[in-house]
């Protein structure tokens, strides 16, 4: 009995309880995660028992995945006209047969587009090697070898670099934000002395335009200098996040520091005093202030604040946590005689060299506060990495470079990669000399599903 003389197993206890059981009931026909196509499975009502009466219909969902290769084989008629001369000539005995042998989308290649954008995107979006490819292929009836495969990857992808002019004008959009940084990858190159063939170091460099919604991945010769970076910029007008890389310092003075504003990575500098802090407690209080400044940051985003009103906002709280930042970095630059440890001194070096750069950010409320868009676009290259080793040639780096360019901008657009893959590869035309104009085919501008 409860305190108010009700027993719990009462009616009115029981009526409640039911209730509340019945809001709790999940409606699981209501559920739905999207397929490719639906198929409707409807009830004969006419074979219902005699004296049944329907009450309601209930939806049960199933979902299935089917992977197979299907093998289209045209019997083509080859005939000698009434003039004497020999035409092909098709025509379905099924009239409602409405496929047709198409054009070969890669001379001499009989896979069709979309099995050339599935082999694209297993390997660079979902980082399935090569060998997998072949055995899953295998497994689905369908007996082809790695030489194949990888020939039909080289002439697909290599037909996606006629975008890549295009995706570069778009990514140095003037007036841009770029976000920029590089990564390293294994690369099959020959030795200038030996002339035997060895796997060396060489690095890619990833751009990303968030405004145009492009991701740019440019190798080359596999260069880090500052040349490399600098050729490929040429006369871009805008700004761009790095790191303190020494390639970027070019922007700190001179004509390309008229042309192109330098911010650097708040998160370097954090990285640095987090280290520092495992062997020097003093270098905690810098990743303290540093998390205020990212707490502000992260107020921005959950308040979804407008551009302007995050330059007022990072003005007004950021400011002071930034003056007794660079307060204490020039104690600790100016105490010749108190002791630090060399991970701290190079973490206040750092900072201090860089000041103008990282504190650039509350001036432009359009602007991120580190480089973690340019980090992120590194990780497919590094998961590739783990999966396939490196790159057997400069030629391999550089489709490889066009093929993740290709796929990341379209995560960028939040379209499908095999979809505008297969798409793209039957309106790219399959010249070498090819002088077509590809911009309107760019992930932001082609309509796909």
């Amino acid at each position: 009995i409860s305190d108010n003389g009700t027993t719990f197993d009462s009616p009115a206890v029981k009526s409640k309880t039911s209730s509340q059981s019945r809001k709790q009931r999940i409606d699981h026909s209501k559920n739905t995660y999207g397929a490719d196509e639906v198929v409707d499975h409807f009830s004969d009502m006419n074979a219902l028992p005699a004296g049944c009466r329907i009450i309601e219909t209930r939806l049960v969902r199933e979902f299935e995945h089917i992977e197979k290769v299907v093998e289209h084989r045209y019997h083509i008629l080859r005939c000698v006209n009434a003039a004497g001369k020999i035409v092909e000539v098709y025509m379905p005995r099924d009239k409602q047969d409405l496929r047709m042998p198409g054009v070969e989308t890669i001379k001499g290649c009989p896979a069709t587009a979309g099995l050339l954008a599935k082999l694209i995107t297993d390997k660079y979006q979902f980082h399935l090697p090569v060998e997998r490819q072949v055995a899953r292929l295998k497994m689905m009836g369908m007996d082809i070898n790695k030489g194949t495969l990888n020939f039909w990857l080289q002439k697909a992808v290599g037909k996606l670099t006629k975008l890549m002019p295009f995706l570069k004008g778009s990514l140095l959009t003037e007036g841009s934000h770029l976000f920029c940084d590089e990564t390293s990858e294994m690369v099959c190159v020959e030795d200038d002395e030996t002339k035997e063939f060895h796997y060396r170091k060489k690095y890619v460099w990833g751009l990303v335009n968030l405004v145009q919604k492009c991701t740019y991945y440019l190798y080359e010769t596999g260069s880090r200098s500052r040349k490399a970076i600098a050729d490929f910029l040429g006369d871009f007008t805008g700004s761009m996040m790095t790191d303190g890389y020494a390639a970027y310092r070019m922007y700190t003075d001179g004509e390309p520091a008229e042309r192109v504003q330098w911010q650097v990575c708040f998160a370097h500098v954090r990285r640095k005093f987090v280290e520092s802090a495992l062997v020097d407690e003093r270098s905690q209080c810098f990743v303290n202030l540093i998390g205020n400044l990212y707490w502000i940051e992260s107020m921005i985003k959950l308040k979804q604040l407008s551009a302007e009103e995050t330059r007022k906002e990072r003005k007004e709280k950021a400011t002071s946590i930034l003056i007794e930042f660079k307060t204490r970095l020039q104690q600790i630059a100016d105490d010749t005689v108190t002791i630090y440890s060399e991970s701290l001194r190079k973490a206040v070096t750092y900072a201090l060299t860089f000041w103008k750069q990282i504190t650039l950010y509350i001036e432009h409320g359009d602007w991120n506060i580190d480089n973690n868009t340019a980090e992120r676009s590194m990780k497919p290259l590094a998961v590739g990495r783990k999966s396939f080793v490196g790159f057997g040639s400069h030629q391999g780096a550089n489709l490889g470079a066009c093929a993740y360019t290709v796929v990341e901008t379209c995560k960028l657009n939040t379209i499908s990669a095999y979809e505008y893959i297969k798409k793209v590869l039957t309106l790219i035309g399959d010249e070498k000399e090819d002088s077509n104009d590809y911009s309107e085919l760019l992930p932001s501008l082609l309509t796909v599903k």
